[in-house]
């Protein structure tokens, strides 16, 4: 018996194999269908889809044989890879190469054989589509001609497979890039409504402790009241209300808090009234507006029901007030106006404030991620761009109005339908 030799391109050859990603893949009916077919048109009870690795032959398609597999060094596979032709032995009994050959002696009985060197675009040599009979045997030109024709349809199909599997690296790949953009872009969110809230943590001071201040003289005027001779009704009923009302004004404040800070991402779009956005947003910021003497009014010209998503555009709503704070803060005029109106079928939020308004030439940028004109640590640059992205998600918009003398931004809502 003679062990076949190795080509002299062996490691350029097992590269170009092993990038195909094959070697012991599942069988696939794209190859199947190609040995079932060579099977019938040539009579031939086995054909193999044959791939050399180092030390072995491995079979990725076969017809009319159970192994896997067998050993590089006794097959007729690693004799057919070294020229370009097909390789045809028509009795191997006869032939000195493979007469002793344990696959010409036991089983399979591989008498004839014939091979197509699968040849791949760079050239390689990396496997066969052969066929084997227990007996002599032959095949004519044509039917040659036939067989080279399944042989590079078996490599069109390995080169598909190939492709394939790049394909799949690449979406997996794109998959996992997006996954990790989805979870930066929940986080960088998450932070920036942090970092609203942070920004009216004096105010939130203030809005708790006022209350309490005030839970604090009603009770010291009950008790008062209640330790007289005489206790007065009235003004019992009076220090009542005053602590339930207080106790009301708390409670709004830390679940407005509570709305706020919470991922509200995945909450589906639901009918809310335009005033309850308002009055939850403005619960954890009014008092900061007070206590730097910055005049602010509300002028909503009616009370519509939009179709939303309520935490963001509380959000939204807060991070345009935040910046209005810090646009109006150091000005000699200092005041920030809320107006509601409705267009079509729109509804439109307005948060104007006394600052000179936004210049044309910077105001696609300032929507753009990063993009900020605030001092260095005032801001990252992220508030108007996640505001922009928060509302576009739920069909509304965030628009500037350059025909305003003002600073004026517009919060777009879809009107929620009348039943």
């Amino acid at each position: 018996m003679k062990a076949p030799l190795l080509p002299i391109d062996e490691l350029e050859r097992l590269d170009e194999l092993e990038s195909f990603e094959i070697l012991d893949s599942e069988a696939q009916v794209e190859f199947d269908q190609l040995t079932e077919l060579a099977q019938k048109l040539f009579n031939m009870p086995i054909v193999l889809v044959s791939l050399i690795d180092a030390e072995r032959q491995w079979f990725k398609s076969k017809q009319g044989l159970d192994a896997c597999e067998t050993g590089r060094d006794v097959s007729f596979c690693g004799h057919a890879i070294l020229g370009d032709e097909i390789f045809e032995i028509k009795n191997s009994m006869q032939d000195e190469r493979f007469a002793d050959n344990p696959l010409v002696t036991g089983e399979p009985k591989v008498i004839y054989y014939i091979g197509c060197p699968l040849k791949t675009p760079t050239g390689y040599k990396v496997g066969t589509l052969c066929m084997i009979d227990h007996k002599p045997n032959s095949l004519t030109d044509e039917q040659k001609h036939i067989f080279q024709i399944l042989a590079n349809q078996v490599m069109s199909q390995m080169i598909l497979f190939r492709q394939n599997k790049h394909l799949k690296y690449k979406m997996d790949t794109i998959a996992a890039q997006y996954e990790t953009i989805t979870e930066n872009r929940a986080r960088l969110i998450n932070n920036a409504r942090l970092a609203s809230l942070g920004k009216m943590a004096g105010g939130i001071a203030h809005e708790v402790n006022n209350p309490l201040a005030i839970l604090k003289m009603a009770s010291r005027n009950l008790l008062r009241e209640i330790d007289s001779e005489s206790p007065n009704r009235d003004k019992i009923l009076k220090s009542t209300k005053t602590i339930d009302d207080t106790v009301i004004r708390i409670n709004k404040t830390i679940q407005s808090l509570r709305s706020l800070s919470r991922q509200a991402t995945s909450d589906p779009a639901v009918e809310t009234s335009l005033h309850e956005i308002i009055e939850n947003t403005l619960s954890v910021c009014e008092e900061k507006f007070k206590n730097h003497q910055i005049f602010f009014n509300v002028k909503e010209n009616s009370n519509p029901k939009v179709l939303c998503r309520p935490n963001e555009i509380s959000q939204v709503l807060l991070n345009l007030l935040n910046n209005s704070y810090d646009a109006v803060e150091e000005l000699e005029d200092k005041w920030i106006q809320i107006v509601s109106s409705i267009k079509e079928d729109k509804v439109i939020l307005s948060v104007i404030d006394s600052g000179s308004g936004i210049p044309k030439e910077i105001s696609d940028e300032i929507m753009q991620p990063f993009y900020t004109t605030k001092p260095i640590g005032k801001g990252t640059g992220l508030g108007l761009s996640i505001s922009k992205n928060l509302l576009e998600t739920q069909q509304g918009e965030l628009r500037i109005d350059h025909n305003h003398p003002n600073t004026k931004f517009d919060i777009v809502l879809m009107l929620a339908s009348e039943k």
